[in-house]
């Protein structure tokens, strides 16, 4: 399958958004987690890749025998309906997109720093100290990681994140110097950096 990276990405949106509606999340099964992880991708699939196609039978194929369609059908009624049909999640890299034009680069470094800061948002998906972080604040976040990255600690780095940084607070109304946004900031730093 080839599938876009953002509808992975909010595939696990859905499962963490209904996670944390679940009172006691401790207490799902294995098999549980495993319905509501594929039923979740399945949905996201359907809703987000208009070239692509995935039946029902191809999840039950993929669970290897442990899922049943009726299941699947049921679970994504219970998912959509508990995330109220809100399926159109504004995701990290989405941001990322948004934010980029902020940075006053040329287009073939602004690729650059979407490569780097979409990376980053893949691993924040996977780290769950970042499910209640705003999308937002993940997607600056890697963005002034990607900056530094690419640029290092001269002087044109220097510019452009305080750059950025000012547009961020003004359009976008995100503090980087917030403990909030500092602690998200290390955070996926260092993950960024254990990773490379």
């Amino acid at each position: 399958f080839n599938f876009d990276r953002e509808t992975v990405a909010i595939a696990f949106s859905f499962l963490d958004r209904y996670l944390a509606m679940d009172e006691e999340p401790e207490t799902i099964t294995r098999e549980e987690f495993q319905l509501l992880s594929m039923t979740s991708l399945y949905a996201s699939i359907k809703i987000n890749e208009n070239n692509q196609n995935l039946s029902i039978d191809a999840i039950v194929d993929m669970s290897r025998g442990y899922l049943c369609a009726v299941d699947v059908s049921e679970m994504e009624m219970d998912l959509l309906s508990a995330l109220k049909w809100r399926v159109n999640p504004p995701t990290a890299i989405a941001f990322v997109h948004e934010f980029l034009p902020l940075l006053p680069i040329s287009e073939d470094e602004k690729q650059n720093v979407l490569l780097r800061s979409s990376h980053m948002t893949e691993l924040a998906v996977g780290d769950s100290f970042f499910i209640n972080c705003p999308s937002s604040s993940i997607a600056a976040a890697s963005v002034l990681i990607s900056v530094i990255c690419e640029y290092g600690t001269r002087r044109k780095s220097r510019f452009l994140t305080n750059e950025f940084t000012d547009k961020i607070k003004q359009y976008a109304s995100i503090d980087v110097k917030s403990s909030e946004f500092s602690g998200l900031y290390s955070r996926l730093d260092h993950v960024y950096r254990c990773q490379h």
